[in-house]
């Protein structure tokens, strides 16, 4: 009995099985069973609107027109604008009052410094303009006691750009022409052969003599000096164009002067700048200090400004590829 009943049981193994892979056909084919039906639904569908000669939809509700624009928010707009006409403002304030930050005119000077006016110098275009005003400002200086005889005249600045180059070149120009004989006193990067100085014959009225920055460094002021006064002694006027504001032998060159021109630029020179001058000549008692303002009332475009700041620039470059 116990044998016919395993062997009957026996039927009974793989049932479980077999109603697993029953329940999971039956899932598959009721997923097919509903896809089928829903698209067989919408080709039904697709169908009949393709057969129907007029739309099954009506207008339940007419649309309105809003009398308020959605976009542009005026608003927002206007209250944006406010903001950035702000900003843009006090950007511009500022610029102007940088670039205006300037000595601009004589009157400046005159607020701000107690070292008086030599010479104004306004823009001069053509070579007669500029040999006539030179010609009339050494008269003057003559005049007023400023042009002696074997004096030492020392013309410094802060860039040599503030009209430093200009007022030396011209008036040692003048004094040659008027035949009188003159030392210049020069500043070069690098070593003199044997002392810390060279000294060249331009022409029969022009002598020039050479300092190099890097043989100044092994004698002593005081040595530098005399060899400079003794040197003028020659000649009838010695110009020293002195290196610039905070190099290391400026000052010394300005206390061994008769009279110390400072040259500034009206369109360059901060105005910031004449209260250092003020204090340098206070704390070092430098003699006979005086300035020459270049380019007097002198009131350019904006597009010439432009122009010739890049033409500053290129000079610049082309002058950096040259050393290079």
């Amino acid at each position: 009995m116990n044998s016919d009943i395993d062997e009957s049981e026996k039927v009974f193994l793989p049932v479980p099985e077999e109603e697993r892979m029953m329940n999971i056909l039956q899932r598959e084919f009721e997923i097919y069973q509903e896809s089928y039906n829903f698209l067989n639904q919408k080709r039904i569908e697709a169908e009949i609107a393709r057969a129907a000669k007029s739309a099954f939809h009506r207008i339940i509700t007419p649309a309105s027109i809003s009398k308020v624009p959605v976009s542009p928010n005026y608003i927002i707009i206007k209250a944006i604008s406010v903001l950035l006409g702000m900003l843009c403002a006090l950007f511009i304030i500022f610029i102007v009052h940088r670039l205006r930050a300037r000595i601009n005119q004589i009157s400046t000077i005159e607020a701000s410094s107690i070292v008086p006016i030599a010479a104004a110098i306004p823009k001069l275009k053509t070579d007669q303009e500029k040999e006539n005003f030179f010609v009339r400002m050494l008269t003057q200086w003559q005049v007023k006691d400023l042009l002696q005889k074997n004096n030492i005249s020392c013309y410094t600045g802060f860039h040599k750009d503030h009209g430093l180059s200009f007022a030396t070149r011209n008036i040692i120009h003048v004094l040659t022409n008027q035949g009188k004989n003159i030392l210049v006193v020069q500043f070069k990067n690098g070593t003199a052969t044997e002392s810390f100085y060279d000294l060249h014959e331009d022409d029969s009225n022009q002598y020039r003599m050479i300092l190099w920055s890097e043989s100044l460094k092994l004698y002593s002021t005081e040595t530098i000096q005399n060899v400079i006064r003794e040197k003028s002694k020659s000649y009838d006027h010695t110009i020293i164009i002195n290196s610039l504001f905070g190099d290391n032998f400026t000052l010394a060159f300005m206390a061994i002067a008769h009279v110390n021109y400072v040259c500034v630029d009206t369109r360059i020179t901060a105005a910031k700048r004449l209260s250092e001058i003020d204090l340098i000549a206070t704390e070092y008692k430098l003699p006979r200090m005086h300035y020459i303002v270049n380019r007097v009332a002198y009131q350019p475009s904006i597009w010439k400004q432009i122009s010739s700041y890049f033409k500053r620039r290129a000079a610049l470059n082309e002058m950096q590829t040259q050393y290079a």
